[in-house]
């Protein structure tokens, strides 16, 4: 594990939950970029389809994406997580690799609980109907470059 998981991991033993800013837009429009993100510890028993993961992915990288499903292989369980706007699952990763689970997001105006009846549904709807993913992945990656390269083709890339 990469020491900036474990760090996390710690922090989220120590203080019951973590505050980290997003990065990317791979959960657009649900996560947008700065968007401050609160993660807790999960029971590995919890965690829903639809539920956003932090993980370290088979990449080393930290990720946020929903859960899927999983699957025992080799006896161990290995997930398998998406991001809203991508088009395919990520690689699957041993459970092991859970940071946290998202309760919240602080965007500029308001904050969501994931808890909310609401976003339950709204995170089944991104988990269960690939077409939305797809309609997501067009405006973001064609569109929004698109604006994004008008303003400043330099500073910016998806």
């Amino acid at each position: 594990m990469i020491v900036q998981a474990k760090v996390l991991k710690k922090m989220i033993k120590t203080n019951g939950y973590i505050e980290i800013p997003s990065i990317g837009c791979s959960m657009y429009p649900f996560i947008k970029e700065g968007d401050r993100c609160t993660f807790q510890d999960v029971d590995k028993t919890l965690y829903k389809r639809g539920d956003v993961l932090l993980f370290e992915s088979s990449e080393g990288v930290l990720t946020g994406h929903r859960f899927v499903k999983s699957q025992k292989r080799d006896d161990l369980l290995w997930i398998i997580c998406k991001g809203d706007t991508n088009l395919f699952p990520d690689s699957p990763f041993p459970e092991h690799k859970i940071i946290g689970k998202l309760i919240r997001i602080k965007k500029t105006n308001k904050t969501i609980d994931m808890n909310q009846p609401l976003i339950k549904i709204y995170n089944l709807f991104f988990t269960n109907i690939r077409l939305l993913s797809i309609l997501v992945h067009l405006y973001v990656y064609k569109i929004l470059k698109k604006r994004n390269e008008g303003v400043n083709e330099h500073t910016r890339s998806y």
